[in-house]
């Protein structure tokens, strides 16, 4: 049986999930409004650290394969400069990265040295539009353990993607707010497209490990579909996928102080040169913590 791809970086968050945050305009205590916004003071930094584990099971011919994936990767985030508008212009650097993958064929890894102690800028706006990206010409292709080649390409659609969209008006627990969840990455001779919604909610303002937070519950869905090429042969893949979470953010420093995710995802690999179908069903965790200067 052949190794099957597995497309991580469009499930959910992933390895390189970076930062999201909020900012009080107002108390957050009682039924009071609060405004969300990303900022913090030029100069400031933090480091955000983050894991990831993805079981995948595929079934053919009556017998079942899993995979297991797991990565961890530590980033320091600096804020360079504060617009009159709130935008801030920041970068990223890379400080470790690791991904392995455990299989019936032989276990993998992934070498990520060349990224190391590399940045990429950009710019967010208070509401989280990232834009202005640079830097990317630095990060050569890696072949991830996963069966992927990561480069610049792949940092900017996920940079993208990682600052949660927030709402431009004041909200309190129970507000919701709904952002598309919208992607298109070329991968291995073709091309994927995510398409889906993702609601986020207010909840309850808490303390943790000393911080000051507010609740955010998350509530998504999505499906993917496209084609990619594998050992000579095209794939058709589908996928659909059911992501819940909780985020905190951290009331005094800006961003979120921890995020938390859970995704559950049931498609199919289909291959026209043996017309052959192939069940996947993947579970994938996600946990990032931050860690203020």
């Amino acid at each position: 049986m052949k190794k099957l791809p597995q497309t991580l970086k469009l499930l959910a968050p992933a390895m390189l999930l970076l930062l999201s945050g909020c900012a009080m305009q107002k108390s957050a205590t009682g039924t009071q409004d609060i405004l969300l916004k990303y900022h913090a003071s030029p100069g400031k930094s933090f480091t955000v650290n983050s894991n990831m584990s993805t079981v995948v099971v595929t079934e053919q011919m009556g017998e079942s394969m899993e995979v297991a994936i797991s990565s961890a990767s530590e980033s320091v985030y600096k804020i360079n400069s504060v617009q009159d508008d709130g935008t801030m212009l920041m970068e990223k650097e890379f400080k470790s990265m690791t991904q392995e993958n455990k299989n019936p064929m032989g276990d993998t890894s992934s070498d990520f040295s060349t990224w190391i102690g590399k940045k990429a800028g950009f710019q967010v706006t208070p509401a989280g539009e990232v834009s202005k990206i640079t830097g990317l010409d630095q990060f050569p292709d890696v072949v991830a353990a996963s069966g992927e080649t990561l480069n610049g390409d792949y940092l900017e659609s996920t940079l993208k993607n990682d600052f949660i969209k927030l709402p431009n008006q004041p909200v309190k627990k129970g507000f919701s707010w709904a952002v598309p969840d919208t992607m298109e990455v070329e991968v291995n001779g073709g091309n994927l497209k995510q398409d889906g919604s993702t609601t986020y909610t207010i909840g309850d303002k808490v303390t943790r490990e000393g911080v000051e937070c507010i609740q955010i519950l998350v509530d998504g869905t999505s499906k993917m579909t496209g084609e990619m090429e594998q050992q000579g042969m095209t794939l058709e893949i589908t996928r659909e996928t059911k992501t819940t979470g909780t985020l905190y953010f951290a009331l005094g420093k800006g961003y979120f102080q921890s995020m938390d995710y859970s995704a559950t995802a049931l498609g199919e690999v289909y291959i026209p040169m043996a017309s052959m179908s192939i069940p996947q069903n993947m579970t994938t965790k996600v946990s990032l913590s931050t860690v203020f200067d």
